[in-house]
């Protein structure tokens, strides 16, 4: 008979996949710091759990596959599937999707001075679009590029203008 509250060693994600999901959640109150050190360290902090997490959907996704059997062998395990187990996925895309504002809103804040924590932004999103990408697809695209893009053509500009301006000094 089903409990509300599944138990058992297959029945809740990793303890360490647990904390780095809190830890996650967490970050996004420093995202939005002020002081560039600050959103250097949370951003590697971010990237390193995201990896993390990522491992474990993976290593979840293999041990389904032996439960279900390899769908190209048509082979299938004895063992049936837990429908009670809380999967890693399960915990880490709504905190994915509690990060996406404060995270969007920190690149739309970007300032000259905050080109390393650029950087470091895109690191975590290259984690997150390979361990979700599906996830975050759209979102990137229509919340955390346009952001992304007006940085780069600020930047472009003032490059420029700045080529343009050394071309005019005297010899």
């Amino acid at each position: 008979e089903p409990t509300s509250e599944p138990s058992g060693p297959e029945s809740k994600p990793a303890l360490t996949a647990l904390m780095a999901t809190r830890i996650l959640e967490c970050c996004q109150h420093f995202v939005a710091g002020n002081s560039l050190r600050l959103k250097l360290i949370v951003f590697e902090v971010m990237a390193s759990c995201i990896q993390f997490l990522s491992v474990q959907m993976a290593v979840e996704r293999r041990d389904d596959e032996g439960e279900h059997g390899d769908p190209r062998h048509g082979a299938r395990s004895a063992k049936p599937h837990s429908h009670t187990r809380r999967s890693t996925t399960s915990d880490f895309l709504p905190t994915i999707a509690t990060l996406w504002e404060p995270f969007c809103r920190r690149l739309s804040e970007q300032s000259d001075n905050d080109a390393p924590a650029l950087v470091a932004a895109m690191q975590v999103m290259e984690q997150l679009t390979d361990c979700c990408g599906d996830f975050v697809a759209r979102r990137f695209h229509d919340e955390a590029w346009p952001h992304i893009a007006r940085y780069f053509t600020r930047y472009l500009a003032d490059r420029a203008a700045f080529g343009a301006s050394c071309n005019r000094l005297p010899n």
